[in-house]
C-alpha cells in the first residue's frame, strides 16, 4: 500500500524519490537502486502518453549533441521520443529562439 502511496506521489512530481548506491564494494549494491527506479518511476510509455497524443506516429525529437566525424562528417545525436529515424530520412529542425 505504502510503495502504491509512493508510485502515485511520484508520477504527479509532488516528492522526488531517492536512491543510493555504490558498485565500488559490490555489484549486488546498484540492484536496489535499479529496483527503485522500476517500482517508482513511470515507463517510456507513460512518459511519452502526452507526446503520442500530440505526435502520433510522427517523429518527435531533441538533439542534444552535434559533433564531427572525419569520415561521416556532421553527426546529430537525438533522442526519440515518438517516431522513427531511418536511413536517408529527411527532417525539419525547429530552434527555440
Amino acid at each position: 500500500m505504502l510503495t502504491g502511496l509512493l508510485r502515485e506521489a511520484t508520477l504527479q512530481r509532488k516528492l522526488s524519490p531517492v536512491a543510493c548506491g555504490s558498485a565500488l564494494r559490490s555489484p549486488n549494491s546498484v540492484r536496489p537502486v535499479l529496483d527503485t527506479v522500476v517500482q517508482y518511476l513511470p515507463s517510456p510509455d507513460q512518459r511519452n502518453a502526452a507526446l503520442n497524443t500530440i505526435f502520433g506516429d510522427d517523429l518527435c525529437g531533441l538533439v542534444f549533441k552535434v559533433g564531427h566525424d572525419k569520415r561521416q562528417g556532421r553527426l546529430s545525436y537525438v533522442r526519440v521520443y515518438t517516431g522513427a529515424i531511418s536511413y536517408k530520412k529527411q527532417f525539419v529542425g525547429l530552434q527555440r529562439e
